[in-house]
């Protein structure tokens, strides 16, 4: 019989700083297959306020060859060597040491450290992975500078690591040849990279806005070296981006990215040298569909804008992972908003965090952004950490507005630049710009406990005193975990009030009982409290307040308005996230209400036609509002579900929109079809606007499919030069049991014989 070994919990009120600083790296590797030697030069400094005489370096599956202390090497009996450990007696404030390892890359399968697959060594050290390579002081506010020399076999080509490229040369004597990086900024351990391998790469150039010429390297495997233009354009559109919209402006000569297909991770932001797995990088027209497009833009962003929110700046410790993780989703979603759909990317972002996030929150492994204890950091990596991390950030920017927010990121960036911050140094720069818009403790209470709050929010128009009351109250749900201790939290609502002939009146000139924040993104109150009154006076007629614009905050938002209402924040409101979340609700009503389907169309119907004919709308957005909701999102927080009710009722409404709409709905599917036919090389948001919606119409052509249809679809197959629409129109035809759909699936293949993704893809 054996016993599990208990794993050492870490907790978050036991933080202590480092006892030792090391300042200079200097590592040599000597790549081997079975035995790479690693020799490490660590020149280290005693923390003034440290009092131990012994020095401790994590290390595991490591085999320890020499220790030298100032020169002098030393014995086993001068050092403690367990299997997670090096000790070492120091009585000098400053010294050098020189360790050399031996490790194994092929037989490394943990995949953390430096580890050998398909013949190409690659590193992986988040979180914890750099003492699987050396002894080290394995955290994150140990921050030093790196210098690294690889010297490896002829045939491993390319040898690359963090930093500028400082010296290379070859032995040709031994078949070797080496190289010498050096990053000039220090850095926690685990940003240390190393690849070395046969790759094919292209090159670019970024000049910033100081005018340095920046090279751009992007590595890959042979067969996807055609494949990585996208690629290189989506970082020069993200340096662009980050210097734009935060100031930042990129600190080395070089940057490069190499893709994988067997790197262990999706990727991973090491300074300077990011690491893909190919499949979030590669692309090709051919095999790419706009949704992969977009997505490779976003992991590429992410990845560059961790150059700053999480590399310049890194976390204290693991407990402030989303200081780097929050705060950098945030910033990659506002750059996918600008390059992209501004309301469907909100949109999307919004789906997301409800489906999973939510469903996270609302279960057995809730827990709060701020962990207060962990076992193994690597089960941190959640939605809550990222997603709701990123979020929290929000809240922040709608609390200060764009420009103070903008403001307080300056005074975060200039003030820890080199550092290793806190949740609690990031919030305090934020607020210094605006102290009064929010309580700095209270709002730190989105970081320390999980859950999602349930806002409700009802109201009364009295018409006598012209007077709009709004009552607003935050709480847990009945099942959260966190419910006998919930915190009131600081929640922006972001509010307008919509008027029954479609104008938008602004709080700003109304007398009301509390105050208003109101700036360029319109009007908004906190609730910091758990109840909470609002009361807006000299309204002539009865209005619909439209709460939560924007989707302001991560709650459940809960507030009951009439059909009427629904229909006209659908109608009127200018807000997206809002119009798109009422036609949510009318789509439900029709789904699961009592309502007769043809009756509730007559006027949502319209609403929609007029949606899908407005052509001052981006089209990606007239296809996230006209879209059905999918089953998921229709039983999302029903206590009992009649499954084939609600799939019957799903099919049902959207063959009465089909059929009463067939005439209206073709007449657009042909126009679109003729504009997509002139966008098929063009991968902008607006491009991919137009395939969006000529997809969405075409499925909603299926519920009626008919030999026009079946016709549409085979032409658009046949003849789309993009994934997008091929994908789509493969997708009608095969579910929708057309004739030839042997020969449609043997068509799909042929595509690209050799190349898996299209496998995968189906």
């Amino acid at each position: 019989m054996t016993t599990a070994i208990a794993m050492q919990k870490k907790l978050l009120r036991e933080y202590a700083p480092p006892s030792f600083y090391i300042s200079e790296v200097f590592l040599t590797f000597e790549i081997d297959p079975k035995t790479t030697q690693v020799t490490s030069v660590l020149k280290i400094q005693v923390n003034p306020q440290n009092k131990q005489s012994e020095i401790v370096l994590d290390g595991e599956s490591l085999t320890l060859i020499s220790v030298s202390l100032n020169g002098i090497i030393l014995t086993p009996e001068d050092f403690k060597l367990t299997e997670k450990s090096l000790s070492i007696k120091v009585s000098k404030k400053e010294f050098e040491l020189k360790i050399i390892t031996h490790i194994s890359p092929s037989e490394n399968t943990q995949l953390e450290g430096l580890y050998l697959s398909k013949g190409m060594y690659s590193t992986q050290c988040e979180a914890e992975g750099f003492r699987r390579i050396t002894y080290y002081l394995d955290r994150p506010d140990v921050l030093a500078k790196f210098t690294t020399k690889i010297i490896a076999p002829s045939g491993l080509p390319i040898l690359l690591s963090n930093g500028n490229l400082i010296d290379q040369g070859n032995d040709e004597e031994n078949s070797q040849h080496w190289a010498v990086w050096q990053d000039p900024f220090p850095k926690p351990c685990y940003l240390f990279a190393l690849v070395a391998g046969k790759l094919e790469c292209i090159t670019d150039h970024f000049i910033t806005s100081s005018g340095k010429k920046i090279d751009l390297k992007i590595y890959a495997e042979a067969y996807d070296a055609d494949k990585l233009d996208y690629a290189m354009n989506a970082l020069k559109q993200s340096m662009a981006w980050d210097e734009r919209r935060f100031g930042r402006e990129y600190d080395l000569d070089l940057f490069m990215i190499v893709a994988v297909s067997h790197f262990n991770m999706g990727a991973m932001e090491n300074k300077g040298l990011n690491i893909f797995n190919s499949s979030c990088l590669v692309s090709h027209p051919k095999l790419t569909t706009d949704k992969e497009y977009r997505r490779i833009s976003s992991i590429v962003a992410h990845e560059y804008l961790h150059n700053w929110s999480g590399n310049r700046i890194t976390c204290r410790d693991w407990f402030q992972l989303s200081l780097k993780e929050g705060f950098t989703v945030y910033r990659d979603q506002v750059f996918s908003a600008d390059l992209f759909s501004p309301a469907v990317e909100r949109i999307e972002s919004v789906q997301n965090l409800i489906e999973f996030q939510f469903t996270e929150d609302a279960g057995p492994l809730s827990h709060p952004v701020r962990p207060h204890e962990y076992e193994e950091i690597n089960n941190f990596y959640t939605m809550t950490i990222y997603e709701k991390g990123a979020e929290i950030v929000r809240i922040l920017q709608n609390l200060v507005g764009e420009k103070k927010f903008r403001q307080g990121t300056d005074y975060y960036f200039e003030t820890y630049d080199g550092q290793a911050a806190t949740i609690e140094d990031f919030v305090s720069c934020i607020h210094q710009v605006a102290p009064e818009t929010f309580d700095k403790t209270q709002f730190l209470k989105w970081y320390d406990q999980g859950g999602t709050p349930i806002v409700q929010c009802s109201y009364f128009y009295d018409a006598v005193k012209k007077q709009l009351s709004l009552d607003f109250n935050q709480a847990a749900p009945e099942h959260d975990l966190w419910k006998n201790n919930f915190i009131p939290k600081v929640i922006p609502i972001r509010l307008a009030l919509v008027a029954n002939d479609g104008t938008i009146i602004s709080l700003k000139d109304l007398k009301t009982n509390q105050k208003v924040y109101s700036d360029d993104q319109g009007d908004l109150i906190v609730l910091n409290q758990s109840n909470f009154s609002l009361t807006i006076e000299g309204l002539e007629n009865s209005v619909i307040p439209s709460i939560g614009r924007g989707f302001s905050a991560p709650v459940h938002w809960r507030v009951k308005h009439s059909l009427e209402g629904w229909r006209n924040i659908l109608k009127y409101e200018t807000d997206s996230y809002c119009r798109w979340a009422a036609a949510r609700h009318l789509y439900k009503e029709l789904i699961l209400g009592t309502q007769n389907i043809n009756l509730g169309l007559c006027e949502f119907g319209e609403i929609l036609l007029q949606i899908l004919n407005d052509k001052t709308l981006d089209k990606r957005f007239q296809a996230a509002l006209v879209r059905l909701p999918s089953f998921q999102e229709v039983i999302q927080g029903l206590p009992e579900v009649q499954v084939l009710q609600v799939l019957d009722r799903l099919d049902e409404v959207k063959e009465k929109f089909s059929q009463k709409y067939r005439q209206e709905l073709v007449g657009l599917y042909q126009s679109l079809q003729k504009q997509a036919s002139s966008l098929s090389n063009d991968f902008s948001g607006e491009a991919m606007g137009c395939r969006d919606l000529k997809n969405l119409i075409l499925t909603l052509l299926t519920a009626q499919c008919d030999e026009q249809v079946i016709q549409f679809a085979e032409h658009q197959l046949m003849h789309s030069k993009t994934m997008t629409e091929i994908y789509e129109a493969l997708k009608v035809l095969i579910h929708n049991d057309a004739p030839k759909s042997k020969e449609y699936l043997d068509y799909f293949r042929q595509i690209d014989p050799l190349h898996q993704s299209i496998i995968q893809k189906w």
